[in-house]
């Protein structure tokens, strides 16, 4: 089958779980025997059996990137379309397929949702939207609406998801599919030495916590809560590692006012093999987010063998089991997420037997090469 797959996240521009999934979703979908065709921003990259890029243009500039990727996106579809006549299936990642509302072939529809925007962008007043523009919630309530309902299959990452989706646009739950995501494509064993290596490099005490978070750095991940109840841990020879895409100053003047900034290191966004090291020296992983479809960071953590600490919201609860795979606090209790963290570096051989729990149960339950097979069914189902 030959496949269109559109998404504005592609490697080398992966941010955020949507960026994941378009990077892990493609490669293990040429290994199903696809041929795909992905659309997405211009970037140089190596050339994979199965997978054949088309590059948009775009302006790498805050408020145009988005909207000059959408312009040109239309005239390059349209232009492969023709020469390839046609695909089998179109397959939009999240809303990066916005534009092409209009396709001369009738090629049935596939949409991957990860959350549902509508929820925030209700509660942002227009300025703060605009302002926002590259992000969820300046996307806009019609690009969401028109993406879905013109969709003939929509997989949803989880439960949580498909009931939002169902909520807010009404639409019959026979068309939605729910397919949870996988992990790391390539999982990379290190070394204890490496490990050292990189905790030097980092310059983290030898005998101290690591608590690590990783995410966008956007609102909804609730990071300033994460400060204050890291100013609140009694564990004091501990670290806070925050690593992700996104602008850390006024975090970075939270840190100070919270007299924390000794304690705080702000990685930026980081490459595949550093963001393993970090979730293999960590000795726990914290989410603290206002709301998650699913958590793809989650099953990343687990995969290295850590206990989890997150907000009980969205689709969190379906990866993460309280008490089990780590500990589920209410959004926003600062003092409950602080003894969540504190429970772990205090006791870390059940810290160690809850990451070697989900060590096992992760890659039992969450891997693209499933994803892949599911999705795969998904497309048959269109064109049978």
């Amino acid at each position: 089958m030959k496949i269109a797959f559109i998404s504005y996240y592609y490697h080398p521009f992966i941010e955020g779980g949507s960026g994941v999934y378009a990077n892990c979703i493609v490669e293990n979908l040429a290994k199903n025997g696809m041929e795909m065709h992905v659309f997405t921003l211009k970037a140089p990259r190596k050339k994979q059996s199965n997978i054949i890029v088309h590059d948009i243009p775009f302006i790498n500039k805050k408020f145009f990137s988005i909207l000059t990727y959408y312009n040109n996106l239309k005239k390059e579809y349209s232009k492969i379309e023709k020469k390839l006549d046609g695909f089998d299936v179109l397959h939009e990642n999240d809303l990066f397929g916005y534009p092409l509302a209009k396709i001369k072939k009738k090629t049935p529809r596939v949409v991957t949702i990860h959350h549902i925007n509508k929820i925030e962008a209700e509660k942002a007043g227009y300025l703060y939207r605009i302002k926002n523009l590259r992000n969820e919630i300046g996307y806009g309530l019609k690009w969401e609406k028109d993406v879905i309902q013109r969709a003939d299959k929509i997989i949803a990452v989880s439960e949580f998801t498909k009931n939002e989706i169902i909520t807010a646009y009404k639409i019959n739950e026979k068309k939605i599919k729910v397919i949870y995501n996988g992990t790391f494509n390539k999982n990379i064993k290190f070394s204890q030495e490496e490990l050292e290596q990189f905790k030097n490099k980092l310059r983290i005490p030898k005998d101290f916590g690591i608590i690590l978070f990783v995410g966008n750095i956007i609102a909804r991940k609730n990071i300033d809560m994460l400060l204050r109840a890291f100013k609140e841990i009694k564990y004091r020879k501990s670290i806070l590692i925050i690593a992700g895409f996104g602008d850390f100053s006024q975090y970075s003047r939270l840190s100070e006012k919270l007299e924390v900034q000794n304690r705080m290191i702000f990685t930026g966004k980081v490459n595949n093999i550093d963001l393993q090291k970090l979730y293999n020296i960590c000795d726990l992983f914290v989410l603290p987010s206002k709301l998650e479809g699913f958590g793809i960071v989650l099953v990343e953590a687990m995969v290295a063998g850590k206990p989890i600490v997150a907000t009980n919201v969205g689709g969190i609860p379906e990866v993460v089991k309280d008490k089990r795979n780590g500990l589920l606090v209410e959004v926003n209790d600062k003092e409950k997420l602080a003894e969540a963290m504190d429970y772990f570096l205090e006791n870390p051989d059940i810290a160690s037997k809850v990451g070697n729990y989900n060590r096992k149960y992760v890659n039992e339950r969450f891997s693209w090469e499933k994803n892949a097979k599911e999705t795969v069914e998904v497309y048959r189902s269109l064109i049978r």
